[in-house]
């Protein structure tokens, strides 16, 4: 089970992720959390696969450490990311051009996750500069909504605009605070 963390209202639940098991971990965890909230069943399908994608490309393309965040809302989940310790040179490109078509060729094997993701999340997807709650470290973070049934504003913001990034990198387990 992820560890909590209170934010003013905002409770973000962690879960450290080990790369050869990332997927997997992030699976059982936002499948539990989903299911304790009572999300219906094909709506955890979409979420399992949209974690799968990110979590997996983390845990290929990305750096240590890695880590999964989700988001609730007055015990409601909201927003999943999925933290890791690499650059986000590329991310800007690919996220600018989801939902325009699937630009890999029809012989190409992989390269069509995040394109998936966007399609579950109807386009709730984003990915910002992050650090880790569980140690100090500046990475990026890969966030999808989570299907909900809330109908709080707060859960329509994604998770970068909710926490503010300090100018430093903070202590150890220490969560960044509410803009």
């Amino acid at each position: 089970m992820p560890t909590p963390l209170m934010l003013s209202g905002l409770r973000a639940q962690v879960k450290p992720l080990r790369p050869d098991r990332a997927t997997k971990q992030a699976r059982s965890s936002l499948a539990q959390v989903l299911s304790e909230a009572g999300v219906v069943d094909a709506m955890v399908d979409d979420a399992l696969l949209a974690v799968s994608e990110v979590a997996g490309n983390a845990a290929k393309h990305g750096k240590p450490p890695y880590e999964m965040r989700i988001f609730s809302v007055h015990g409601c989940p909201v927003w999943c990311d999925i933290f890791d310790g690499g650059d986000y040179l590329n991310l800007p490109e690919v996220f600018a051009n989801l939902g325009q078509g699937i630009s890999q060729g029809i012989d190409e094997i992989s390269g069509r996750g995040l394109e998936l993701v966007h399609w579950l999340t109807h386009g709730r997807c984003d990915f910002y500069p992050a650090y880790t709650y569980l140690e100090p470290r500046l990475g990026k973070a890969v966030a999808f909504a989570l299907p909900t049934r809330c109908s709080s504003p707060v859960a329509a913001q994604r998770p970068n605009e909710l926490i503010a990034l300090p100018a430093e990198v903070p202590a150890a387990g220490v969560a960044c605070g509410i803009a």
